[in-house]
């Protein structure tokens, strides 16, 4: 059993530290677990106080691109450490939110000895907003109610959509994590207006054989990252490489993914999906 989207305290998502999850990934029956933590390469002007505290920005200033390398490298430590002294298979990874304009800085990503890198987007751009305040966190409520009355919920998916196949077509990601996450605050979300959408999307990932997360964070509150209607589509389509994520933040979340792994499994026999892995 593994866990393909495991957060660590290296900066602010828990105060738990890498070899303490990693025990409890043991003790709980995972054979495998991933390391990640958010990186971004956008220049953001006036990041929110939760962009600040859990993703690492690319920035101008040379302190933060020391800051950013070395968290890189404390994670890569702690992985290969804690995976020595406890016995479980620890990959290291970082869940990178795409834009073509970086493509170079994320490249650069390739120096550090990292297993993979996840693609994993969450900002969407305001068509008509300033340079400045373009981009939106589509994790919080506010931003996704704003950008859905503002331009529509298809909109919202096509402008998200556009950036995440750019980003598989870069040819720089193993992973693919939550991948219609915009859905997570939109009210009588129905995955049909989106299938046409993300065909091709799909296309390239069974192409390019790269993996499919299904994500379960949200499983309790009726959510999974791909819906069952997509993961059922990307099946048909010929796709076979699905990876579980539970996307903990903390130990607790961690202990707590092993019902929701039960959920899911529950979900797909009623649903009378193929069997995951």
């Amino acid at each position: 059993m593994k866990d393909s989207h495991i957060h660590s305290g290296l900066i602010e998502h828990t105060y738990d530290d890498i070899f303490s999850i990693a025990e409890k990934a043991k003790e709980i029956g995972l054979s495998e677990i991933t390391i990640l933590e958010h990186f971004s390469p956008f220049k953001i002007k006036y990041p929110s106080n939760s962009d600040k505290s859990n993703t690492i920005f690319i920035d101008k200033i040379p302190k933060a691109y020391l800051r950013r390398t070395s968290i890189i490298k404390q994670l890569i430590k702690e992985c290969n450490l804690s995976e020595k002294k406890i016995g479980i298979k620890i990959k290291k990874s970082l869940e990178v939110d795409f834009h073509p304009k970086f493509i170079n800085e994320i490249k650069k990503l390739k120096e550090f000895e990292l297993d993979y890198l996840t693609l994993g987007c969450h900002y969407v751009e305001d068509p008509e907003a300033s340079e400045e305040n373009k981009l939106l966190h589509i994790g919080f409520q506010e931003n996704i109610e704003y950008f859905v009355k503002k331009y529509g919920i298809e909109e919202l998916f096509s402008i998200y959509f556009k950036n995440i196949l750019a980003g598989i077509k870069a040819g720089l990601f193993f992973v693919v994590a939550h991948l219609d996450f915009p859905k997570k605050f939109i009210k009588d979300y129905d995955s049909k207006i989106i299938l046409n959408q993300i065909k091709p999307i799909l296309i390239e990932i069974i192409k390019r054989k790269i993996i499919l997360e299904v994500n379960i964070k949200d499983i309790d509150k009726g959510i999974i990252y791909p819906g069952i209607e997509i993961i059922k589509l990307y099946k048909k389509m010929g796709g076979k490489n699905i990876s579980i994520g539970s996307d903990s933040h903390s130990i607790k979340d961690l202990e707590d993914s092993i019902n929701k792994r039960k959920e899911l499994d529950r979900l797909f026999k009623i649903e009378k999906a193929v069997g995951l892995q």
